[in-house]
């Protein structure tokens, strides 16, 4: 009896452990391109925006983002995290001028020279009126 229960119990553990394993994917949150992911380099753009455009860099290289979301992040990094309008204003155009900008109608894409008018507009709005 006692060698018998030994053998179920065998068998019983090694069909529990036979479904752990096969063909396991990992979920983007845990694979190892996670770092390429939109949300991460927009949370990375004001704490560590060089290494937000390292990031970026490598995407590029390899191919992990479109043209389109590498070119709105650098314009979001450079404008969050570096301060460097000159560029944001040239990663801004570039992105406006892809034709993505116009298919995703969740994303608010303005011309960048625009939306700078209407800054300025509203600055002076304000300043006009005293607050």
């Amino acid at each position: 009896m006692n060698k018998t229960s030994y053998i179920i119990l065998i068998i019983f553990i090694l069909i529990i452990t036979g479904g752990c394993v096969g063909n396991q994917k990992q979920s983007p949150e845990t694979s190892r391109d996670s770092i390429y992911t939109v949300a991460h380099i927009q949370d990375l753009s004001i704490a560590q925006p060089h290494e937000a455009i390292a990031l970026l860099d490598t995407a590029e290289q390899k191919k992990r983002m479109t043209p389109f979301d590498i070119s709105r992040l650098r314009c979001l990094v450079y404008h969050n995290g570096l301060s460097n309008y000159r560029r944001v204003l040239t990663h801004g155009l570039k992105a406006y001028e892809m034709p993505e900008s116009r298919k995703d109608p969740e994303l608010p894409v303005k011309h960048p020279a625009a939306a700078h008018q209407e800054d300025q507009r509203g600055i002076c709005t304000v300043k006009s009126t005293g607050l």
